[in-house]
Formats: structure tokens, sequence, C-alpha cells
């Protein structure tokens, strides 16, 4: 069950690791991302930040406007794009804690 997986883990995390390098990726991409998304969030969050503020930037550069009204149209819209992150975390947190935290298989 996923609590006897937790204790084991949590008694002896260097022996849990080593089992799962020895079993390989059995999991699919999707789980395995989201395991990764669960026990790293702020690199996931960083990364979809950097990626979604620098694309609305990008998206900017033909218009006809002044490279500070540029920055604050991209301020303005980066933030909703961080909250909307950032909320959908929260959704995913909350989803994968009511189904017993990560994917064992």
């Amino acid at each position: 069950t996923g609590a006897e997986m937790n204790a084991s883990r949590m008694a002896n995390p260097a022996a849990y690791r080593t089992r799962l390098e020895q079993e390989g990726p059995s999991l699919p991409l999707h789980k395995r991302f989201a395991n990764y998304y669960y026990h790293h969030p702020l690199n996931v969050l960083v990364g979809a930040g950097v990626v979604g503020v620098g694309s609305i930037f990008a998206s900017k550069r033909d218009s006809n406007v002044l490279f500070s009204q540029r920055v604050m149209q991209t301020r303005v819209q980066g933030q909703f794009t961080i909250l909307t992150i950032l909320i959908g975390t929260f959704a995913f947190f909350q989803a994968m804690d009511s189904r017993g935290g990560e994917f064992t298989s």
C-alpha cells in the first residue's frame, strides 16, 4: 500500500533509491513526470514560468510599442500566467494527495 511504501522510503531512503534505480523506468512517462512534479515542484514552476513569460515577451517583439510598454504588458500578462500555473499546481497537489501521493505502479 501507499503507507507502507512511504514508511519504507522514509526509514531507508538510500535503499529505496537503489531499488528504484535497479527496477528502471517501469512507469509510463506521464506518471514519471507527475512524480517528478510532486517531488520537485519549484523546478517545474520556475521552468514553466520562465518559458511562459519569455514567450509573452517574445510575442510582443513585432508590435509598434516602446520597449517600456512591452515590459509593462509582459509583466501584467506574466503575473496572470504565473498565478494560473500556481493555481494549477495547488490543484495537482490536492489531486495527488487525495490519491495517496506518488505513483508506484
